[in-house]
C-alpha cells in the first residue's frame, strides 16, 4: 500500500522539473593565466561552453585579480603583476561576442627587458 501512495508523490515530482533542466556546471580549477594568454581562443573553447559566455570567463578573471571594463559591444579585463626589479608583467584579454584575445607584455621602468 506504501508504494502506491509515494507514486502519485513521484509523477508529481517529476511533472514539476524544468523540460531540458541541465544540471549545474562542475565547479572549475583555477583559471590557468599562462594557457589564457598562449591561446586564448582555443582555451576559451575548451573551458566554457557558449552559454556561460562571456559572464563565466569574467569571474574567473575577477577572481583571479583582473580588473574588467564593459562596454555595449566588448569587454576588456586587466592584470599587472611584479615580475622583477621594476619590471612589471600587464595581462590584457579582450572579450567580444564571439572572440576572445589575450595579451601579456612586461614593461620595466628605466631598463630594457631580459
Amino acid at each position: 500500500m506504501k508504494a502506491m501512495t509515494s507514486l502519485p508523490v513521484l509523477l508529481a515530482l517529476i511533472a514539476c522539473a524544468p523540460v531540458g533542466a541541465q544540471p549545474p556546471p562542475a565547479p572549475r580549477e583555477r583559471i590557468n593565466v599562462d594557457a589564457l594568454m598562449a591561446d586564448a581562443q582555443t582555451y576559451v573553447a575548451g573551458r566554457y561552453r557558449a552559454n556561460e559566455m562571456p559572464a563565466a570567463l569574467i569571474a574567473d578573471l575577477t577572481a583571479e585579480g583582473f580588473t574588467c571594463q564593459h562596454s555595449a559591444t566588448a569587454s576588456q579585463c586587466g592584470m599587472t603583476n611584479h615580475a622583477f626589479g621594476s619590471c612589471f608583467d600587464n595581462y590584457e584579454v579582450m572579450i567580444t561576442p564571439g572572440r576572445v584575445t589575450a595579451e601579456k607584455n612586461r614593461r620595466c621602468l628605466g631598463a630594457q627587458a631580459p
